[in-house]
């Protein structure tokens, strides 16, 4: 019989383990990252990081993603995002 418990993965905050390539992240999410000062945690942030909507929420609960708190909200930097990242704004911007 299967078990019934599931794993939980989230980003460890390692340079080298990041889930997905800054050339696979999806172009809206890209260009929010790129122009806003802050991003929602769930979906951006969080699809960014290539991570699931519990495991974005853990990894912040866990503050492996800095957020802001702002009542319920909680939005993510986006300085601090483009750099668990590894990506940089653009010159022109």
């Amino acid at each position: 019989m299967a078990s019934s418990r599931r794993s939980v993965y989230f980003y460890t905050g390692t340079e080298n383990d990041l889930p997905l390539e800054k050339k696979d992240m999806d172009e809206e999410i890209r260009r929010e990252i790129m122009t806003k000062l802050t991003v929602p945690l769930w979906p951006t942030a969080g699809r960014a990081l290539g991570l699931g909507r519990n495991a974005t929420y853990e990894a912040a609960r866990l503050k492996k993603i800095p957020t802001i708190d702002v009542g319920r909200k909680k939005p993510v930097a986006t300085a601090a995002l483009r750099k668990m990242l590894g990506i940089e704004p653009d010159a022109a911007t």
